[in-house]
């Protein structure tokens, strides 16, 4: 009897760490096919992705977690059961609900003429910069921090002074001025991040609400391809490697408690 419950154990575990050929569609909650979405098992961490018509095809083993992660769609999951491997999977994702930004309004004064030039009307020097390939100022106009080698030690070695540069360095202006930008651009990939992203992305993974603000943080300090995915605007790439950091995360705050 008991050889009967050990072979009935052991076949049970062969069949939960095996893996298994999974095949599927996913499309979006109006019926559209969904191509290039990435699939991730977080068991592995293998990465597959749906081809143009939607369709899938991953290794995964009884249990594993599936996630689907696509720009502009709510992350979704499936845990893999045995009776995937006999049956294809539909998943559906839904879409993040997009801000508009507001039309701007124009005063028409009822001068057909007049109203054409203003809807028409482009600043001379706009046109001259495009044209010779001028670009555009930086978003954050930034007074540049002085340096003690390129600001004070080579004019020095040139028979120059610059007592500004030597004040700034001195008195822990420019070292104020670095700490302050890093700060606003440490934000500004916050803010990035959280206008791309539904909060619920981050509460499914385990993280409370009021902590997702701090999750992207750690997530950006502890992850350096997210910053490197943010400077390429790609989301995709932002997601896939926050999904590494969730479990470090979880168990941090399971330690905090």
């Amino acid at each position: 009897m008991w050889k009967a419950f050990v072979l009935a154990g052991l076949l049970m575990w062969g069949i939960s760490f095996s893996q298994q050929k999974i095949s599927g569609k996913i499309q979006s909650e109006d019926g559209d096919i969904l191509n290039a979405v990435l699939i991730v098992d977080m068991a592995t961490n293998e990465r597959f992705t749906s081809d143009d018509s939607g369709n899938f095809t991953v290794s995964a083993g009884v249990g594993d977690e599936l996630r689907f992660i696509r720009t502009g769609f709510m992350r979704e999951s499936h845990i893999v059961t045995a009776a995937d491997a006999s049956q294809p999977l539909l998943m559906t994702l839904t879409r993040l609900v997009q801000e508009i930004e507001p039309v701007k309004m124009l005063h028409l004064t009822g001068d057909i003429d007049k109203d054409s030039k203003a809807l028409h009307k482009e600043n001379p020097m706009d046109r001259v910069n495009k044209a010779i390939d001028v670009p555009a100022p930086p978003e954050k106009p930034r007074e540049k921090p002085s340096e003690t080698v390129n600001d004070i030690l080579l004019p020095v070695l040139a028979g120059q002074l610059n007592l500004q540069a030597i004040y700034d360095v001195v008195s822990g202006k420019s070292r104020r001025q670095r700490s302050l930008y890093q700060y606003e651009d440490f934000q500004d990939k916050v803010k990035w991040i959280r206008e791309r992203t539904a909060t619920e992305f981050f509460t499914d993974a385990g993280i409370p609400e009021n902590k997702v603000d701090e999750f992207i943080q750690f997530a950006l300090l502890t992850e350096p391809q997210i910053s490197r995915a943010i400077k390429e605007k790609n989301i995709d790439k932002a997601l896939l490697n926050f999904e590494t950091v969730f479990p470090v995360y979880i168990e941090k705050m399971k330690k905090d408690k």
